[in-house]
């Protein structure tokens, strides 16, 4: 499957729009095509849109690659991608991983030519009050790495059950997280109160936690 391209905080953004308003995702690709008419080069963008196929689907058996041009993408003011309250279940349910910007795209015109599937990943600096991720369930998260600062960070809270707060992800339930590290500076609200706090995912249910790193510090009693 031909993945999805984040490449911008406006991208990021859009992402969780879309999961957490049950819509959809779109997107435009400057110049992507080249070719050449009467002698003349010719650029033409290339747009579409993801559909999110319901409510609570999250983008479920969705592919998607996060690669910067610049190597970082910085999002201040964030909410997370998923949402999870009493009376609102959606969460993030698609596959992400991150990758190195590869800036010149081959001829097929295929997404996984912008992005390398392995080596180094870009970084996710992160300002706001949640975790890349605010909630997931049943995705699969490869390979990426924030940083940045959490501060007087609320998490995400469900039914006065569930309540976390991670750098990765707040709230995981059957997910996978790989070759993932954090390194964000994590400060509660003195006013919350959280079930679990962590450094890759705060509170998570049948979650699987593999080569992943934490060196941010965190300072909560839930820790």
């Amino acid at each position: 499957q031909n993945p999805v391209l984040i490449e911008s905080a406006s991208d990021l953004q859009n992402l969780a729009g879309a999961v957490n308003g049950g819509g959809s995702f779109s997107k435009c690709i400057e110049n992507f095509y080249h070719y050449w008419e009467d002698g003349v080069e010719q650029h033409e963008d290339y747009c579409y849109t993801i559909s999110n196929a319901g409510d609570n689907e999250g983008f479920r058996n969705t592919y998607f690659y996060i690669v910067a041009p610049t190597g970082t993408i910085e999002l201040n003011d964030w909410w997370g991608i998923g949402k999870k309250t009493s009376n609102v279940d959606r969460p993030f349910r698609g596959h992400i991983r991150a990758g190195r910007y590869q800036p010149n795209p081959t001829d097929d015109l295929t997404n996984e030519t912008r992005a390398l599937s392995g080596g180094d990943q870009d970084t996710i600096i992160i300002h706001g009050t949640n975790g890349l991720f605010a909630y997931c369930d049943g995705a699969t998260i490869e390979n990426i790495h924030v940083k940045g600062n959490l501060l007087d960070a609320t998490g995400t809270v469900s039914e006065d059950i569930w309540a976390g707060i991670g750098g990765i992800c707040d709230i995981a339930k059957n997910t996978t997280f790989s070759h993932c590290s954090n390194a964000c500076k994590i400060e509660l609200d003195e006013d919350c109160e959280m079930t679990g706090v962590g450094g890759i995912v705060g509170y998570g249910v049948h979650v699987i936690v593999d080569s992943c790193s934490n060196y941010g510090s965190i300072n909560s009693a839930a820790a």
